[in-house]
């Protein structure tokens, strides 16, 4: 089974705390990332599993066996590297046959795995190719390939597209969930990347500071954000803080206060559910304000319009008749409804 339990999970680094308290159950057969800004502690956590690093405090479950002071060797695990961590002297096919030749394989079976993993990526033909000779995506498959070729129980990926252009990075996600899915491996993916964990995974674990600030579906995480920090790091959010000082600064914040119950707290509008209309309509709440930015997307439409002193931010399609027609500088009304407040924790 390839089911990945952290059990009170710490590490330090000197004086400096790089995860505290993490605990998670990875289930078997899910796409499950780590998510967060730079410094969060979630490559550290990758880094644990992996077993390059050892937990100051807690315990690492792969099924049933304690894996936490195994060797990386030991624990049936592969590890894709952002930098791919190719091995530049060896071909493709050497590449792929590597980790194979350290379990000491029979040469027959060394030969079928790398075939049959080379074809999965789709590298046929390229098998005796130097592998600086490889194009980044290329190189990008070799990595995937020599990773699946030990047939691990749980795959660690490292931010591993970040270092392609947009188009390849959008073809290897596709690609890569696929691949997964195909195998129905474990798999911990790491990126700094929202659209990445939210069109490719079962579960998301959003990091900050070291600490595992929220858990659950990507549709979870994005429609019911813990709170300020989640809400703005998953998409886009207008984040208005509403307390007895903002109240006495804006008619909205003041309308909030009394209609909900959040002083203290901050309310997140996300883009798409803000209406920007050259009517005032009848939604419970509708704002006069000034157009400051326009930008067309293709299949959206960006508006920044400040009313009530405050800017927010509306995404609407490129296709709603009304977006084609309005300026900047246009005098409109924005509108959202109160069931498209979300009350947050600081």
């Amino acid at each position: 089974m390839g089911t990945v339990v952290l059990e009170n999970i710490e590490k330090w680094y000197g004086r400096t705390q790089a995860c505290a308290d993490i605990n998670l159950c990875i289930e078997n057969g899910h796409f499950f990332t780590f998510l967060g800004p730079s410094g969060c502690g979630k490559t550290t956590i990758l880094r644990l599993i992996a077993g390059f690093i050892h937990p100051d405090r807690g315990s690492i479950l792969l099924g049933d066996e304690d894996i936490t002071s195994l060797a990386p060797e030991q624990r049936n695990v592969g590890m894709v590297f952002q930098n791919y961590a190719l091995f530049p002297f060896m071909s493709v096919i050497e590449n792929i046959e590597y980790g194979l030749k350290v379990q000491k394989r029979s040469k027959a079976s060394i030969k079928q795995k790398a075939e049959r993993y080379l074809a999965m990526v789709g590298l046929e033909g390229l098998e005796g190719r130097a592998v600086s000779d490889l194009s980044g995506g290329e190189q990008q498959r070799v990595a995937f390939a020599r990773s699946l070729a030990i047939e691990p129980k749980v795959l660690l990926l490292d931010e591993p597209l970040s270092n392609l252009d947009a188009r390849l990075r959008d073809n290897m996600r596709a690609e890569l969930k696929r691949l997964q899915t195909q195998l129905g491996i474990t798999t911990i993916f790491v990126t700094h990347d929202q659209t990445e964990a939210l069109t490719m995974s079962d579960q998301i674990a959003v990091f900050d500071k070291g600490a595992c600030i929220q858990t659950g579906s990507p549709e979870e995480v994005y429609q019911n954000p813990k709170n300020s920090f989640v809400a703005q790091f998953i998409g886009e959010t207008n984040l208005l803080s509403v307390n007895s000082e903002s109240a006495q600064q804006s008619t909205l914040a003041k309308k909030l206060l009394t209609a909900t119950d959040s002083d203290g707290m901050h309310i997140s509008i996300r883009p798409q559910t803000i209406r920007v209309s050259v009517e005032p309509n009848e939604e419970d709440y509708c704002l006069e304000g000034l157009v400051e930015d326009k930008s067309y997307n293709g299949l959206t439409t960006e508006l920044s319009v400040r009313a009530d002193d405050i800017l927010f931010r509306s995404i609407q399609l490129s296709s709603t008749p009304s977006q084609e027609t309005i300026l900047v500088g246009q005098k409109v009304f924005i509108s959202f409804s109160k069931s498209d407040l979300h009350i947050l924790e600081r």
